[in-house]
């Protein structure tokens, strides 16, 4: 570990799963970020954890005292960047167009 930059941030995703928060997993930590996953069962992150060294917390989300203690173990929480996703996100729903 003496010529791997030290990690300073951490990028926490809560609902995580296999499809597209893996995938920010994924690049997060070749960012260089530490990651911590968020989902109601953790057990579906475990291969996900071993391959990213992320660490997984059990939490759900519709649960104010669930998230004030995953908060509470992940913290400092500095930034929190909503990113919506998902049946319930209009976004998600938005059609993409590719730069020109």
């Amino acid at each position: 570990m003496a010529n791997q930059k030290p990690l300073h941030e951490t990028a926490l995703i809560v609902g995580a799963g296999e499809g597209l928060s893996a995938a920010l997993a994924r690049l997060f930590t070749k960012s260089e970020m530490r990651v911590a996953l968020a989902a109601r069962k953790t057990d579906k992150l475990t291969a996900l954890c071993a391959e990213t060294g992320a660490r997984a917390y059990a939490c759900d989300a519709s649960k104010r005292g669930d998230v004030d203690s995953l908060f509470g173990a992940v913290a400092p929480v500095k930034k929190i960047e909503p990113f919506p996703c998902g049946s319930m996100s209009r976004a998600a729903s938005r059609p993409v167009r590719k730069p020109e």
